[in-house]
């Protein structure tokens, strides 16, 4: 008898919890801000026991805790005052009346709407909840790789975008000299060598955009022929990577080459005469004039 109470208990526990469920939340991983003037999001459950109708309430919440939106069925939709010029209560995503304001639908896009969202589906006997993170990121307005050949330095810049990017300097067809064939372990210290040497990393934040640079010294006397060096410019969570190539010979030319560009960016490659070292402070926040100004060479996309 006391097995079969067990038993009872367990089988209607696992009814319960398992009732409402959500077979998909559809939030988009990634988002250019000012390619879209709104984007929905929508959170696809199912109820299979007819009790969970009762006190069914769907809610949106960002960065897990922060409510934006909540709808009971048979009631108008509701949003938070921080969420209201920017969630569309009239969006009707079907004609059922058990789900047709599931979704949310966000407008007026802004790259602070970057994080988790996530929709809870409860009743007053279950609850089901999924989350998905969404970044609104916006391309550099400006990426620039300049070669200052009297210093053997090379900097890269991306101002004006976000999130925080990741960027890095490498060459791509190293040749130095005392090189040994049969030595690797000598190779790879040369190789470190090149990728390790006199990083100087500079981040600012200002009014929610990051202007990011990083240096690279090079040294003249260990190069054969020329040397071919990639600024990569990466934002995290995303799919969207750029670089920017500038070739070093022994006589201190660059040249350079830039992929598709799908922003309203300037690039800009440059072999620069001034004795101005790269880490000066006047040449990372004058870089629309200074830098600019003093290009030999300016690559500029508008698509």
């Amino acid at each position: 008898m006391d097995r079969l109470r067990i038993l009872t208990f367990v089988t209607i526990c696992c009814s319960v919890v398992s009732s409402i469920k959500i077979n998909d939340l559809v939030v988009p991983s990634q988002l250019q801000h000012g390619t879209a003037n709104d984007v929905t999001l929508d959170c696809k459950y199912q109820i299979e026991n007819k009790n969970d109708r009762n006190g069914l309430v769907v809610k949106w919440f960002f960065q897990q805790n922060n409510l934006i939106y909540q709808w009971f069925p048979g009631k108008v939709p509701e949003v938070t005052p921080l969420w209201k010029q920017n969630v569309d209560l009239n969006h009707k995503i079907s004609n059922d009346p058990l789900t047709k304001y599931r979704a949310l639908k966000i407008i007026n896009i802004s790259t602070d709407m970057s994080g988790e969202y996530t929709c809870k589906v409860s009743s007053y006997e279950d609850e089901a909840s999924l989350t998905k993170m969404m970044v609104v990121y916006e391309p550099p307005k400006i990426f620039t790789f300049e070669h200052f050949e009297n210093q053997s330095t090379l900097l890269c810049g991306a101002y004006n975008m976000f999130p925080r990017p990741i960027m890095e300097i490498y060459p791509i067809n190293v040749n130095i000299t005392n090189l040994d064939d049969n030595d690797n372990e000598d190779d790879d210290d040369n190789l470190k060598r090149y990728l390790t040497t006199n990083y100087i990393n500079d981040v600012e934040e200002a009014h929610g955009w990051y202007n990011v640079t990083k240096s690279f010294r090079y040294y003249p006397e260990e190069i054969i022929g020329s040397v071919e060096f990639v600024c990569e410019l990466t934002i995290p969570n995303t799919s969207w990577v750029r670089k920017l190539t500038a070739v070093v010979t022994l006589e201190g030319e660059t040249t350079s080459t830039t992929g598709v560009y799908d922003s309203d960016t300037t690039l800009a490659a440059t072999t620069l005469q001034s004795v101005v070292p790269p880490e000066n402070s006047s040449v990372v926040r004058n870089v629309n004039a200074a830098l600019l100004a003093s290009a030999l060479v300016v690559l500029t996309l508008y698509l």
